[in-house]
């Protein structure tokens, strides 16, 4: 139960908290009695919080009734469904503006929840995902409190232990990280260093500590120049996007340990091939590859050698390797998890096979799709479609959207002990990378 009289006295920024779920959560909210990270551990750490406007937009959802169970799970949210008809004509009609159909997925979800809260409140927006298993009130606030205290900051990029512990063994996860991105970008650092626009955007993002964390917290000024892939690579593309528009912009960065994480595990998956489709973590690996490619392309890079696309298959398997029994063997030891050599490299070469898919689809001229950025035309364009689609589950968001004044607020005396922020001075993110 929100207290009133802590919400009545306004003090220090606000933030937007959107937690991007999939029929899955919906449905698990729809019979209670099935273990659910949002009911069991996300739900009751959020209803604590007054000071955050809490946002859940609902992906595929196959019942409206199944909306109204998690508004009734969490009253206090702003629940979104994305089967409306505001948004369904929202997502028709920037289709046909980007000149392709886009398909339902954590891209678009997050894209559409930015353009919402951008156009209908402003404010500070932070991102995490709604079926996190070790969820806890440290980790909401660790991700939070470091905006709150310091509103300057553009750009928070969570990092984290992954794990998950059976009958008393720590089991390593993160795969498509560790045994794909890592070498990755350390493979076309080899290849493409002697380009310095190509180096300096390498070096950026083998800065981060995890690249691909989806927890993030984003200023108003940052959410507004990224650029989503619709599909995987959302992760990515903001770090893409940041190292773009860092000096332009004048933006800030820091990132925040949020401590161990876990959640639903994909299974490695296969490439676009005979089998179909691109699926699972592999799927995500070729997306993720594609957009790195088509950054790259535009900077000069040219891809569209197969002698080349052949030497950066293997120099990822050499330079995966090379981490994963040097830096990623001793991050595994220092957290007393299972180091499995044959294991891992047995995953490295799967996640190999992403690269080909990736190299002669952006070799082909394909353009990788990026949504817009949530320019002011933009959000103009389209504030009706998302005021209706608030106003259907949410009607006591009315007022504050007549008026543009947010609905709770917290005293400063409430925020958490002050957590230790990541230095932003760039040796330090240089250092991330040694």
């Amino acid at each position: 139960m929100i207290n009133q009289s802590l919400v009545s006295r306004i003090n220090g920024p606000r933030i937007n908290l959107g937690i991007p779920m999939t029929k899955k959560h919906a449905l698990d909210a729809y019979t209670p009695d099935e273990k659910n990270p949002f009911i069991q551990q996300i739900a009751p750490v959020l209803e604590n919080h007054p000071e955050l406007d809490i946002y859940l937009p609902l992906d595929q959802i196959t019942k409206p009734s199944q909306a109204l169970e998690v508004k009734r799970t969490a009253p206090y949210a702003t629940v979104i469904d994305n089967n409306s008809k505001p948004i369904q004509r929202f997502r028709q009609d920037l289709s046909d503006l980007v000149g392709e159909e886009i398909k339902p997925g954590k891209g678009i979800n997050v894209h559409g929840l930015f353009g919402l809260i951008l156009s209908t409140a402003g404010g500070h927006i932070a991102i995490h995902d709604g079926d996190i298993t070790t969820y806890s009130e440290l980790m909401l606030r660790r991700l939070t409190d470091p905006i709150q205290k310091d509103p300057s900051i553009d750009f928070l990029k969570a990092n984290f232990i992954r794990y998950v512990e059976k009958d008393g063994i720590r089991i390593p996860n993160g795969r498509a990280n560790y045994l794909f991105v890592e070498g990755f970008l350390r493979t076309i650092k080899e290849l493409y260093g002697d380009n310095k626009k190509a180096e300096g955007l390498i070096n950026s993002l083998l800065s981060y500590k995890y690249k691909l964390a989806g927890e993030v917290g984003l200023s108003e000024k940052f959410a507004s120049q990224v650029q989503i892939t619709p599909g995987y690579g959302m992760e990515t593309d903001m770090l893409i996007d940041f190292h773009k528009y860092q000096k332009s912009h004048g933006l800030k960065r820091a990132q925040t340990y949020i401590g161990q994480y876990d959640h639903d595990h994909q299974s490695m998956g296969n490439n676009k091939g005979e089998q179909g489709e691109s699926s699972g973590l592999s799927g995500m690996a070729e997306s993720i590859a594609a957009s790195l490619f088509y950054n790259l392309k535009e900077i000069g890079i040219r891809f569209d050698d197969s002698d080349n696309l052949e030497q950066m298959t293997e120099q990822h398997i050499i330079e995966s390797k090379k981490f994963v029994t040097g830096e990623y063997k001793q991050f595994l030891i220092d957290h007393k998890c299972v180091y499995n050599e044959k294991e891992l490299f047995e995953k490295v070469e799967h996640f190999s096979k992403s690269i080909s898919p990736a190299y002669n689809y952006v070799a082909e001229d394909k353009k990788v799709l990026r949504l817009p950025a949530w320019t002011p035309e933009l959000k103009d364009r389209y504030r009706s479609n998302f005021i209706e689609a608030i106003l259907e589950l949410n009607p006591e968001r009315e007022s504050s959207l007549l008026s543009g004044k947010k609905i709770y607020s917290v005293p400063a005396e409430i925020f958490s002990p002050q957590l230790p922020l990541v230095s932003n001075d760039p040796a330090y993110f240089r250092s991330l990378s040694n």
